[in-house]
């Protein structure tokens, strides 16, 4: 299976209103549905007399400069993925940054000068299933030591937000025992890496959603096996920088959460994604060879990452979690202790919080709750 190298390959939209405008200014409307065309999405039109019942299920709300003090004013319900727009050549007046920001919009777009900016926004509302926000968040987990079990987080994580929302597993290690195995995926049918080298411009969030190998809420990017020396030596290569990009822009649109499983590489296509995670969690060992192979891999993805925070693993006998975080300056997520039945489950197929039980759960769960903790401060 591949996926078009067209830009826009396809509008796919999973939302049954994409766009609503609010506004009675007749010529805006015009602008904006002149713009909306070009984006080939639909927009449903609504004056200020009252909430709108599109005004929940939209992927975005529009609010024009005439009625933002009335939306304001009125308390509608609070939207993430609200903008509001002007007409004005000159520039928008002060006192409409103030209506926009109590009525709770990210921006102002100010209509001719920001023509090309609307037009993507429109492009990826119809993109966005229902109920995201303006982009997915992203988790990504790396291995401090061998051995450590980052792929097994990594799905844990993958599992417990397909509960929240859609979210996308990417398996960025070529090398790997593959995410898609212990995700209990690896024989759905669906795209993988080798069908999307080399691929350029832009992917439809639509397209990625629906081609990767999916149960219910949760999907899979993972390596298929090679199938001659010429998917072997990509394979071996991983994705390069300028694919890597692209996914990740598609991804980010299509789903509620992103979780990376991140090798111990410095590959420019590696650092590229872990520089567009949230959070990168770095899942270590509790011996002291593992904690200083853990330091020297903190030290690096720390540089990238927007945050970094810690999760230890191991049996009791080893050193103190806490005394591992402290030594790298890391924050403590959770600490993993040996997981018996976990590889004998996994290979059964039945998925990394299944073979993991509460304490897997409690951790993946952990891990969540600090990137939610995380996105909330950045957004403050």
């Amino acid at each position: 299976m591949s996926v078009s190298r067209h830009p826009d390959p396809d509008p796919a939209p999973h939302a049954s209103v994409p766009v609503l405008l609010v506004t009675a200014d007749p010529e805006l409307r015009a602008a904006v549905q002149r713009l909306a065309a070009a984006a080939g999405v639909g927009v449903e039109v609504s004056d200020s007399a009252g909430t709108p019942s599109t005004w929940r299920e939209a992927a975005l709300v529009l609010v024009g400069s005439d009625v933002a003090a009335v939306v304001a004013d009125g308390a509608w319900p609070a939207r993430s993925d609200l903008l509001v727009v002007t007409r004005h050549r000159d520039g928008p007046d002060p006192g409409l940054f103030r209506a926009a920001l109590a009525a709770g919009a990210r921006g102002v777009v100010v209509l001719p000068d920001d023509d090309g900016a609307l037009v993507e926004l429109l492009t990826d509302a119809a993109d966005r299933p229902a109920g995201v926000g303006p982009r997915g968040r992203v988790i990504g987990v790396v291995a401090g030591s061998g051995g450590a079990g980052a792929t097994t987080v990594a799905a844990a994580v993958s599992e417990a937000a397909a509960r929240e929302g859609a979210c996308l597993a990417i398996d960025l290690d070529p090398w790997s025992g593959g995410l898609d195995r212990v995700l209990g995926l690896e024989r759905e049918d669906g795209l993988r890496w080798d069908g999307l080298q080399g691929i350029r411009g832009r992917l439809g969030a639509g397209a990625l959603h629906d081609a990767v190998p999916r149960r219910e809420q949760l999907g899979v990017l993972a390596w298929g096996p090679p199938s001659g020396l010429a998917t072997l030596d990509a394979q071996r290569a991983g994705p390069d920088v300028a694919t890597v990009r692209t996914v990740l822009a598609a991804a980010v649109r299509g789903h509620h959460h992103v979780v990376i499983d991140l090798p111990r590489t410095t590959s420019p296509a590696v650092l590229e994604a872990a520089g567009r995670c949230d959070l990168v969690v770095v899942v270590g060992g509790r011996t002291v060879a593992a904690a200083a192979a853990t330091h020297r891999v903190a030290t690096v993805f720390g540089l990238h990452a927007r945050e970094l925070a810690l999760v230890t693993r191991g049996r009791s006998r080893g050193l103190r979690a806490e005394e591992i975080a402290a030594a790298l300056g890391v924050p403590l997520i959770a600490d993993l202790p040996e997981l018996r039945r976990l590889p004998e489950v996994v290979d059964l197929g039945g998925g990394a919080l299944r073979a993991g039980g509460r304490l897997l759960e409690r951790v993946a769960r952990a891990v969540l709750e600090r990137a939610h903790a995380s996105w909330a401060a950045q957004a403050a």
